[in-house]
């Protein structure tokens, strides 16, 4: 099955080469962070989904009996055996109160590649490539290293933050502020990301 963390909930660059970057990325909440989860389309698609949280309540609560529950925490090596086991494709979200990735995450995906975990799809952050300060690189670096198939996703501004995080800008001054310069900026459906991880998961499961 198909694993994905819920812990935070909160383009695609294949390593392949194969390539659907989408265009940058800024402060999501949780509302767009949900939004682009892939286990919905998976489901649709009739793959099975293992779904992780810190506790298999928390899967539940946002499931229901449709996806397989398991406790998982990236810095307790007591849940990761029975998370990664059978797991051949894994969509991976770096929790925000995981800041260092390298302690705190990695020793949880080697685990994870140790027990037969050989892709996995991770949302980053588009430009993190150029940008070794955001945790979202090291986490790249690690998949280019890791001897795994692996797709980085970097996904431009969520469509869905126009009614969460710059309602209040649009609404009380018609503006979105956003750290572009005088650049462009786009914005991307997280519905969309999450087909995209989906299909990517999909035909590695």
């Amino acid at each position: 099955p198909g694993l994905r963390d819920l812990q935070s909930m909160d383009g695609v660059d294949h390593e392949h080469r194969r390539h659907f970057d989408g265009c940058g990325s800024a402060g999501r909440r949780n509302t767009a962070r949900r939004s682009a989860a892939p286990e919905p389309a998976l489901l649709d698609a009739g793959q099975p989904v293992r779904a992780a949280a810190r506790s298999g309540s928390a899967v539940v609560s946002a499931f229901g009996d449709a996806v397989e529950p398991v406790a998982l925490d990236f810095t307790d090596p007591g849940t990761w055996e029975a998370a990664y086991t059978g797991v051949r494709s894994m969509f991976l979200l770096r929790p925000p109160h995981l800041a260092r990735p390298r302690t705190q995450m990695v020793p949880s995906l080697e685990h994870a590649r140790a027990a037969g975990v050989e892709h996995m799809v991770l949302l980053s952050l588009q430009g993190a490539e150029r940008n070794p300060v955001v945790p979202h690189a090291a986490l790249e670096r690690w998949l280019r290293r890791s001897g795994l198939s692996s797709t980085l996703v970097r996904a431009s501004f969520f469509r869905q933050n126009l009614t969460t995080v710059h309602v209040t800008d649009i609404r009380d001054r018609s503006q979105i502020v956003v750290p572009a310069g005088g650049g462009a900026k786009a914005f991307v459906d997280a519905d969309d990301v999450a087909d995209v991880m989906s299909r990517v998961l999909g035909r590695h499961i």
